[in-house]
C-alpha cells in the first residue's frame, strides 16, 4: 500500500512540474526547460516532420524567433518561443 500511495504521488509531483514554466510555441514540439535554456524539436508545419533536437538560451519573459530546414519536405518555415 505504501509503494502504490509513493508512486501515485510521484507521478503527481511530475506532472505539476511538467505543467509549470508557461514556456510555448509555433511549429516546435517536445518543450523543456531549465532555468535559461528551452530545449524543443522543430516542426514543420507541411509534413508535420519532427527535426533533431536544439536549444536556444531563452529566460523567463523574453521571446525567441527562428527558421528552420525541413529535412523531409525541403519547406523552410518559422518557429517561435514565449517564455
Amino acid at each position: 500500500m505504501k509503494k502504490v500511495l509513493v508512486g501515485i504521488l510521484v507521478l503527481a509531483t511530475l506532472c505539476c512540474l511538467a505543467g509549470c514554466g508557461g514556456t510555448s510555441g509555433q511549429n516546435i514540439t517536445g518543450i523543456i526547460t531549465t532555468d535559461n535554456m528551452v530545449y524543443f524539436e522543430p516542426k514543420c508545419p507541411e509534413c508535420n516532420h519532427i527535426g533533431r533536437t536544439k536549444s536556444v538560451n531563452v529566460c523567463k519573459g523574453e521571446d525567441y524567433n527562428g527558421t528552420h530546414f525541413c529535412e523531409e519536405c525541403g519547406k523552410i518555415f518559422d518557429f517561435a518561443i514565449e517564455r
